[in-house]
C-alpha cells in the first residue's frame, strides 16, 4: 500500500480516473507502480513489511467513548476529513471510516480545462 505525499495521482477505477492527493487514504497498485511512485518521491509505503519497516497498527485511534470535539480534531488532522457540520460521534466516525475505505457518498471532484490542479 502507498499514500500520496505530493501532488495528485490519477488512479484508474474502472472507466474513471480518480485523483489521489495527500488527503486521501492509502491505496494499492501493482508493486511496480508503487515502487515507481515512491522512487519519484510522490508517495510513501504504508504498512510495508519490506526492509523491516513495521506494519501499521490496526488499533483505531478513535472510538465512541471520545468527546465529539476530539473526534472532529482527529478527523481533520489525521484523516483530512471536514466533520465540522456533524453533530454526532457516530457521524464523525462514519466520515473517518469512509475516508479510510474510500467508500463515501461524496462525489469525486470534477475538473475542467481551466481548473488548476496543485
Amino acid at each position: 500500500m502507498i499514500k500520496i505525499i505530493k501532488g495528485v495521482f490519477g488512479y484508474r477505477e474502472g472507466a474513471f480516473i480518480i485523483p489521489k492527493t495527500p488527503n486521501d487514504a492509502p491505496f494499492s497498485l501493482s508493486s511496480k507502480d508503487e515502487e515507481r511512485l515512491v522512487t519519484l518521491g510522490v508517495a510513501e509505503y504504508v504498512g510495508d513489511t519490506r526492509n523491516n519497516t513495521p506494519v501499521e497498527n490496526d488499533a483505531k485511534d478513535y472510538n465512541l467513548d471520545m468527546k465529539l470535539v476530539d473526534l472532529k480534531a482527529i478527523a481533520r488532522e489525521k484523516y483530512g476529513v471536514d466533520a465540522t457540520s456533524e453533530i454526532s460521534k457516530a457521524g464523525v466516525i462514519a466520515l473517518i471510516e469512509g475516508r479510510i475505505t474510500g467508500k463515501t457518498d461524496e462525489a469525486p471532484p470534477e475538473f475542467t480545462a481551466i481548473d488548476p490542479v496543485v
